[in-house]
């Protein structure tokens, strides 16, 4: 098992902003730092679905 950290920042108002970055065509992914990248394609009602698994 592959286990991915995804650093989080937590607003003031308790609620977490997970870190997104554009990868063009309109699509973004979680910001993941690490070796086995799992990429995320943010929909847009907000959902979070994964494109591609880690090797």
């Amino acid at each position: 098992m592959t286990v991915l950290t995804i650093c989080v920042a937590e607003m003031k108002d308790g609620a977490v902003k997970l870190p997104v970055r554009e990868v063009g065509n309109g699509k973004r992914t979680l910001w993941v730092n690490d070796q086995h990248t799992a990429f995320f394609e943010v929909q847009g009602d907000g959902r979070v679905k994964l494109v591609k698994k880690p090797k």
